[in-house]
């Protein structure tokens, strides 16, 4: 810590302990968590992805630019305040439904775990990211704006169950 103060010239605020934030984890294994998530997924039935074929022959790459610039993305999601990752992932979820012919998808959101009530956590020298389920029915959002709502809400409510082991949710569904 003192090289680290002398290359910054001061010194560096650091957390003297993880309890604070692992017993915060630790509460993420709880009956409420695992209820919302429960409930969050209730009734989603996944799609078997089938492995991809050894014969290269057959596979595809498709490259789109985006035409539109990215000043002007930020621009509308300011205006209609949402966020980038809001407009990123309903983008996502719509990819998904066309791909896979379904309009209730789910996939992996990678949260940092940065935002969690843990005082001093950013000054946390330990990882605390993790992954979490994101699911949309698209029949439920009929516009690009609904959708993107939607998005917005599902941040907002999953944000206090962030950091429930994704294996967890995976046991308890089964």
């Amino acid at each position: 810590t003192e090289k680290l103060a002398d290359i910054r010239g001061s010194n560096p605020k650091v957390s003297s302990s993880i309890d604070s934030f692992l017993q915060y984890m630790l509460g993420m294994r709880s009956e409420s968590s695992l209820g919302y998530w429960t409930r969050a997924l209730e009734g989603f039935q996944p799609t078997v992805i089938q492995p991809i074929s050894q014969n290269t022959s057959t596979l595809k790459t498709v490259n789109k630019a985006l035409s539109i610039p990215l000043a002007y993305l930020q621009e509308k999601c300011r205006e209609f305040a949402m966020s980038m990752l809001s407009l990123l992932q309903a983008a996502m979820a719509k990819t998904l439904a066309q791909a896979f012919d379904e309009e209730d998808v789910c996939f992996g959101n990678v949260v940092s775990g940065r935002s969690v009530p843990v005082e001093d956590i950013d000054t946390l020298g330990f990882p605390t990211f993790n992954t979490v389920p994101i699911r949309i029915d698209l029949k439920k959002s009929s516009t690009n704006s609904a959708l993107m709502q939607a998005m917005k809400k599902l941040h907002y409510d999953s944000q206090s169950h962030q950091l429930t082991p994704l294996r967890l949710i995976q046991r308890k569904l089964g």
